[in-house]
Order: C-alpha cells, then sequence, then structure tokens
C-alpha cells in the first residue's frame, strides 16, 4: 500500500504542495522573513525522505510536474519586465554595468574563497557559474568541466539566500532605489530573488527579471574566459 502510494506521480506533487504550504504558515505565525517557505519547505522534504527513507527518483516522478512550471511562472515575470520597459531602456547601461561588475565580484570572490580553503578544482569549477538560472548554469558548468549536480545545489543555496537576506541587507544599507534592489537580486539570486524582488514591488521584480537574462548572455561568454585569465596567471606564476 505504501510502496504503492510513493510510486504514484501525485505524491511527489502533493509533497511539495503541503510543505511549501506548511513553510508558509511558518513564516506567518513567526512573522520571520528569514524563514523562507522555499528554505523550511525544502528541509522538510528531506527529513520525509531520509526518516521515511523514500528513494529520490521515487518523489521526483511527481515533483518533476512542479518543476515544469517554473517555465511558465518565469515567464510571467515578463509583465512587469514590460511595463517598466522605459525605465531599462533609459538605464541600460548602468544596468548591465552593475550586473558585469556583480558577476565579476561573484567569480573572484568565489575563486579566492576555494583557493584559501584548498577546495579541489572540479568543486571550484562548478562553483563559478552559481549566480544564474539553473538550466543556464547547468550548461556552462557542463562545458567548463565542472560536475553540473554541484552547480544546481550552488544556484538553489545563492538562492535562498539572497530571498532570505536580500531585504535585510537593504535596510541595513539603507538602499531605497528599486532599480538597485531588483538588479542585485537578479543578478546574484536569480528567479528565486526575482520572486523576493516581486514581492518588494513591480518595479524592482522587473529589474530583477531583466537582470537574470542579462547576467545569463553575460555569463556564457564571462566564465570560459575568466577560466582561461586564472590559467595564463598561474601559468605565469
Amino acid at each position: 500500500m505504501i510502496n504503492e502510494l510513493v510510486q504514484n506521480t501525485a505524491f511527489g506533487v502533493a509533497l511539495t504542495v503541503i510543505c511549501y504550504e506548511i513553510g508558509k504558515w511558518i513564516q506567518k505565525k513567526t512573522g520571520l522573513k528569514v524563514l523562507s517557505p522555499i528554505l523550511t519547505g525544502t528541509i522538510m522534504i528531506v527529513s520525509v525522505l531520509l526518516i521515511t527513507n523514500i528513494n529520490y527518483e521515487s518523489y521526483k516522478q511527481g515533483a518533476s510536474i512542479v518543476s515544469f512550471f517554473i517555465g511558465p511562472a518565469t515567464v510571467s515575470f515578463a509583465i512587469p519586465l514590460y511595463k517598466n520597459l522605459r525605465i531599462i531602456k533609459e538605464n541600460l547601461l548602468i544596468i548591465i554595468l552593475g550586473i558585469f561588475g556583480g558577476l565579476l565580484t561573484g567569480l573572484i570572490t568565489a575563486f579566492c574563497l576555494c583557493m584559501i580553503f584548498g577546495i579541489n578544482n572540479q568543486v571550484t569549477i562548478s562553483m563559478l557559474p552559481k549566480s544564474v538560472t539553473s538550466a543556464i548554469g547547468y550548461v556552462i558548468s557542463d562545458m567548463i568541466g565542472g560536475r553540473p549536480e554541484i552547480t544546481l545545489v550552488l544556484i538553489l543555496i545563492a538562492g535562498v539566500t539572497g530571498y532570505v537576506v536580500g531585504e535585510y541587507l537593504f535596510k541595513i544599507l539603507k538602499i531605497d532605489n528599486p532599480l538597485i534592489k531588483g538588479v542585485t537580486l537578479g543578478t546574484n539570486s536569480h528567479v528565486v530573488g526575482t520572486a523576493k524582488a516581486m514581492e518588494l514591488g513591480e518595479k524592482e521584480g522587473a529589474m530583477s527579471s531583466a537582470a537574470i537574462t542579462i547576467a545569463g548572455v553575460i555569463m556564457v561568454f564571462l566564465v570560459p574566459l575568466f577560466l582561461r585569465i586564472i590559467e595564463l596567471l598561474v601559468f605565469k606564476l
């Protein structure tokens, strides 16, 4: 009976939705934004699978249906993007420079930390494409010789981290500009960050949506170039 239930496609869908809704209820009751339903829901799902010894592949059969709708949900971000197209055009150069600076800083920081803590080369390489969406990050990681599975985990961590701490950082640093908020979240935390940007406001959401697209295009060229430069410097040293 239990095996039949677990093998049913509806199991993965139900577990995902229930854990997410419980996560939302926890956040609402506690009032703590740090308890994002994405974070608490993920922890609950992993806990259930570990405690009940349910194979991940069984859960994935249904969860993949939920994942499928990420695509259409991401496309819906184009609505606020279109509504704020004039602002984006007026600030396009600033937006591109901000995204490029954020991505380059992320690459340098990730590489330096890996060197300091003695992380092996493959994990280091896998960490570099963490600031883009899963689909693009997977391809870049595979292209440069990384482990796409590790990259996907790091992309998730980057997204959840931005969702959880982004708003607090804006308050601490007294950042009120919707353009800066949106570009920052979209560049560093991609789709999950854009969800937070949407919560902050329509303009923030539009800027974040634009940042996701631009960051993806830049990273396809920037990561291989960054690695090439590192190889040349190391060789010269």
